[in-house]
């Protein structure tokens, strides 16, 4: 559920950050399963060239050939035995291969041919190799990983905090370390960002399809006003079933933009529709009476539709219904706030439009549409 990432040089460092991360998280209900990458893999032994081997002309890759040779063999020959080919190795006996015995009694030929015992020109130590080394911008990287009860944990509000309060502060601590989240959320934000585009074009499409029939640069926003509350109503949907908004949801969002100005749509047109044959006051009036109980119905069939899914307790159902709360109340929240809103901003918008056509006349510039604007006053006089 939570994979936070540690990228740096000093694996020290890291580890010491990432027993920190862990002990954080520890302190948050409904996270278990705390770990880390950084385990340790298989006992090994750390050979090291010292100053007298290097003065007798040796290097770091001559002593681990020669070490290898002793344990793991160097192939001399193949012989063949029929359609088989049989390496030939040279190597320690067997039981000298069991034990490390025979590697403190080893001679390392250098490159004169003296030979020289390996303790006087390497340091032995044991210690503990890597399993896997995970590299990332060419830093090394610890994750720290937890697994959750999203009954119990709010994924969200944890992330948010340890973004917020908890890193800041490791960065301070740790400053050349880098600290990030991986996993789930980067998924998400860059889904999000890729989202974020997707409704953009989406809304310029809209505005396009609506600007063509109704011959009007202004009326397509009027008729997406309405776009920003069914948002307002989506987000209440969550609150009112205790879900946090997710992928989904945003998924869900993004649908609810084409649905929910449907209503504005049927209303605006008939009120077009009507204004030819009386006064812009009269014509919203009429609007709003004669599409009430289509706009209503259209809305409550769309919210009706979505109830199965909203109520369904079934595993597969939690995956649609943070989608289905979004366009559910988003188009039944948008519907009241069309039936009142937009009879009033499209009144709003023709007194900005006789409002800029009585200054561009004071001014002496006459546009096209102002002999049209003076018959609608002297209609509504």
């Amino acid at each position: 559920a939570i994979d936070m990432e540690i990228a740096g040089h000093d694996l020290d460092q890291m580890s010491l950050a990432a027993a920190k991360i862990k002990s954080k998280l520890s302190t948050y209900d409904g996270l278990f399963d705390i770990s880390d990458t950084y385990s340790g893999g298989k006992r090994e032994m750390k050979i090291r060239l010292k100053p007298n081997g290097r003065s007798l002309g040796l290097t770091q890759a001559d002593l681990g050939r020669q070490v290898r040779q002793a344990y793991y063999g160097e192939e001399i020959q193949r012989i063949q035995r029929e359609r088989d080919e049989v390496k030939v190795m040279l190597r320690y006996p067997l039981a000298d291969r069991k034990t490390l015995t025979a590697l403190s009694n080893l001679r390392v030929r250098t490159p004169n041919g003296v030979e020289a015992p390996l303790e006087e020109v390497a340091s032995i130590e044991l210690g503990q190799g890597y399993p896997t080394i995970k590299r990332s911008d060419r830093a090394r990287i610890i994750n720290v990983q937890t697994s959750a009860d999203k009954v119990v944990a709010n994924i969200p509000l944890i992330e948010n905090d340890l973004d917020t309060k908890f890193i800041p502060i490791l960065r301070d601590e740790f400053p050349r370390l880098r600290f990030s989240f991986v996993g789930e959320k980067k998924e998400q934000e860059e889904s999000d960002s890729g989202l974020a585009q997707a409704g953009g074009i989406c809304l310029f499409v809209i505005y396009g399809l609506l600007a063509i029939p109704f011959r009007s640069y202004l009326q397509p926003f009027l008729i997406m006003s309405v776009i920003p509350f069914g948002l307002i109503g989506a987000v209440f949907g969550h609150y009112l079933f205790g879900l946090p908004l997710s992928q989904l949801s945003h998924f869900g969002l993004v649908a609810l933009t084409g649905v929910v100005i449907n209503d504005s749509l049927v209303l605006v047109h008939y009120v077009n529709q009507r204004a030819k044959e009386t006064n812009i006051y009269e014509a919203t009036r009429l609007a709003g009476m004669a599409r009430f109980r289509a706009i209503l119905l259209t809305s409550l069939t769309t919210f009706v539709g979505l109830l199965p899914i909203l109520f369904e307790r079934s595993l597969q159902a939690q995956f649609l219904k943070p989608m289905a709360i979004a366009i559910g109340f988003g188009v039944l929240f948008a519907t009241f706030i069309t039936l009142l809103m937009v009879p009033c901003l499209y009144l709003v918008l023709e007194d900005l439009k006789n409002f800029c056509a009585k200054g561009f006349k004071w001014i002496g510039f006459s546009p096209r549409n102002s002999d049209r604007l003076e018959n609608l006053e002297k209609v509504k006089g």
